[in-house]
């Protein structure tokens, strides 16, 4: 029996057995791809076939797509062929990124391969090794810096074809262009990246480029939101270590003044998100585990296979800011609504693209008072990114999460504004331990430190070296919001200095044995946390709420346990190792739940009360809540329900405790 096909949506009930119906063509409506057919099977028979989709053809290949169809075996057999090709291909590069393995476990072997093989997907794979094309590079040097290309290009011309990554090292070495060597520092030959893509999300769309369309030639490229990027290269770069910096310089190179870093980076730059009015998803704000733990275990890395780079970081202005059109509010506005605390500044972002437009990717670097683009060097860079931290830091609590959005997964979201990170504050810990050991170990004894971030320094350190007896007991609220004003104003007030007037440009000598003793002192604040948040079962608070009271205290709340909190404090390096094993037996035996489950543990005791009903308010009790006597009474509000059997409860939408104040405060009002 011939097949029956249709490429209508709506055709399905129309392909039924005895049914001899068949379209194939449609004009002016969404298409569907249905077929039909009945056969006999005999004991131990097979039949198999294929679905196949050729999308995107010109005239000439529909034609000579026709022909060959008029041999269907030989075709099928192109096929097949073409699969093959297709699979040895893919496994040539998930093995560049070590992922084949030979193990007694095949289920073991074969999600080895998988991760890999997903995790190449995300942050791209490597070209030819460490092999480097002159026509590639240069064709990235112009698209990042039309003035630096124009300089250099005719001694890139003089460049053979192929060259490897040493060659460009020695060549640059040699180079007196700043932009130049810091373009091709962050150069990498990358392939077979997307974009994060995750097909629930209507705003996430992507595409693995591999050839361009236009004359077949191969296309090097990556993209992808930070953490996909980041935390993929974290696992390339054992396979490919001599790329270690280039991957630094990418990092520091795409973070703000301010401590923080766009949504989306990629091989040209970077990008941010915007407003878009008639997009529901469009969103703005800087992730809080972007910066820390991605940075440091890269320049673990480096310090462990090439120590000597760090020395030359001190002394170069190699690094420069990503200029983000994001304008964190002053230290007060966070206070008063810590959930809207980043304006968009659109006279800024026309600026920018302007300058895009003008010279390529580096328009989008921040710049100095007299127009050039500023440049720093690696202490005065892990500083911005150290000090952020520190400037939101709650003793007791963590570290503050008022950047509008919440930290490693969308379960987090409802933390924005008043949550508070002990996870970041364990990586923090971390940090400054690597930090403090790298400072002990350099032959330099000072550095140039631009003067704004200089005074924001000062500010800070002398908050924390005047509470630093407070690390030996509890602290009060009153303390405890008097040590965050101190760290928060001195950061507000660099933050709009740069913001309204860009950096002056002039640079003062720091002491690096200033900078180890400020190190020295907010290990002492954060210890003196980790301490404060290590539960009465043994395991240690992941996150907590704070609360500005009416008096100006900063109220402290705990939340339930979870999984990130326990990695991360055995990761701060503060546990001795005697101790570590029953840390984990305290979260086997507690939970005895799979990964996911510990996580939901959370938060599962509030949302089972929910679900259950439990945060509805008896019909005897709302004469007793003066504000939802109407609401008994019939009166409408837009964030409670009547509901059934004289029941009232909140509805299910999560909203801002401000909203549902001021409509409960609407239909309190008299008639």
């Amino acid at each position: 029996m011939r097949p029956t096909y249709s490429c209508l949506r709506n055709s399905c009930r129309r392909l039924r057995p005895g049914l001899s119906s068949t379209e194939t063509d449609i004009k002016g409506e969404r298409g569907a791809y249905f077929i039909q057919n009945s056969f006999e099977l005999a004991a131990n028979g097979r039949k198999d076939w294929m679905i196949v989709a050729n999308l995107s053809q010109s005239i000439r290949e529909v034609v000579r797509l026709k022909q060959e169809l008029q041999s269907p075996e030989a075709l099928k057999s192109a096929v097949l062929q073409d699969v093959e090709e297709g699979s040895k291909h893919l496994m040539a590069l998930v093995a560049g990124s070590d992922g084949l393995q030979l193990t007694a476990d095949r289920r073991r072997n074969i999600r080895h391969f998988a991760n890999t093989m997903f995790n190449v997907m995300r942050g791209g794979i490597f070209d030819e090794n460490y092999v480097i094309e002159r026509e590639d590079f240069m064709a990235y040097i112009d698209r990042a810096n039309h003035k630096v290309f124009f300089k250099r290009a005719d001694v890139m011309a003089n460049w053979p074809e192929k060259f490897d990554l040493s060659f460009l090292q020695e060549q640059t070495k040699q180079d007196d262009d700043l932009n130049f060597k810091r373009l091709s520092a962050e150069y990498l030959p990358l392939k077979f990246s997307r974009r994060h893509g995750d097909p629930s999300r209507p705003w996430n769309r992507f595409s693995i480029n591999l050839r361009n369309e236009d004359d077949g030639s191969k296309i090097l490229d990556y993209q992808g939101n930070w953490r996909d990027i980041f935390q993929n290269w974290e696992a390339l770069v054992h396979a490919y270590p001599e790329f270690i910096e280039g991957m630094i310089f990418k990092f520091l190179n795409a973070t703000t003044f301010d401590g923080y870093n766009p949504y989306r980076v990629f091989k040209d730059g970077f990008e941010w998100e915007t407003i878009e009015p008639d997009n529901p998803w469009s969103y703005i704000g800087y992730w809080g585990d972007h910066q820390i733990i991605y940075l440091l275990k890269f320049l673990e890395f480096l310090r462990a296979y090439y120590p000597e780079k760090l020395e030359e970081y001190f002394e170069n202005d190699s690094f420069v800011y990503a200029n983000v059109p994001y304008r964190i509010k002053p230290y007060d506005a966070l206070l008063e609504d810590p959930k809207n605390t980043i304006d968009f500044d659109h006279d800024r972002e026309e600026k920018i693209a302007f300058k895009k437009d003008e010279i390529g990717g580096d328009g989008a670097l921040l710049r100095e008072a007299h127009v050039f683009i500023y440049k720093v060097n690696f202490i005065e860079k892990i500083m911005a990114t150290m000090l952020a931290k520190i400037s939101n830091f709650i003793p007791e609590g963590g570290i503050w999460m008022n950047t509008q959005r919440p930290e490693w997964n969308d379960a987090n979201n409802a933390l924005v504004g008043n949550g508070v990170s002990m996870v970041t504050l364990y990586y923090l810990r971390r940090f400054l331990v690597y930090f403090k050991d790298v400072l002990a170990s350099t032959n330099h004894q000072e550095v140039l430190i631009s003067d704004e971030l200089l005074t924001c320094f000062n500010g800070m350190n002398a908050t924390l070296t005047e509470y630093q007896s407070l690390t030996t007991g509890r602290i009060s609220n009153s303390q405890r919001r008097s040590i965050l004003d101190g760290l928060g104003i001195a950061a507000s007030d660099y933050r709009q200095k740069i913001y309204s007037e860009n950096f002056s440009g002039h640079k003062s000598p720091m002491k690096l044995a200033d900078l180890s003793a400020f190190v020295d002192v907010a290990l002492e604040h954060l210890e003196h946390s980790i301490k404060a948040n290590k539960r009465p079962d043994g395991l240690y608070h992941a996150y907590n709420l704070m609360t500005v009271e009416p008096d100006g205290g900063i109220e402290v709340t705990e939340l339930p346990e979870m999984l990130e909190g326990q990695v991360a404090v055995l990761s701060s390096g503060l546990l001795n190792s005697s101790r570590k094993p029953r840390r984990f037996g305290c979260v086997k035996g507690k939970c005895t739940l799979s990964r996911g489950s510990i996580q939901l543990c959370a938060v599962s005791q509030q949302i089972v009360a929910a679900v259950l009903g439990q945060e509805q308010h008896r019909p005897g009790s709302v004469g007793r809540i003066q504000a939802l006597v109407p609401i008994g009474e019939g009166r409408e509000c837009g964030h409670c329900d009547p509901g059934l059997h004289g029941w009232i409860s909140f509805q299910w939408q999560p909203q801002q405790c401000q909203f549902l104040a001021c409509s409960i405060a609407c239909i309190a009002q008299p008639i």
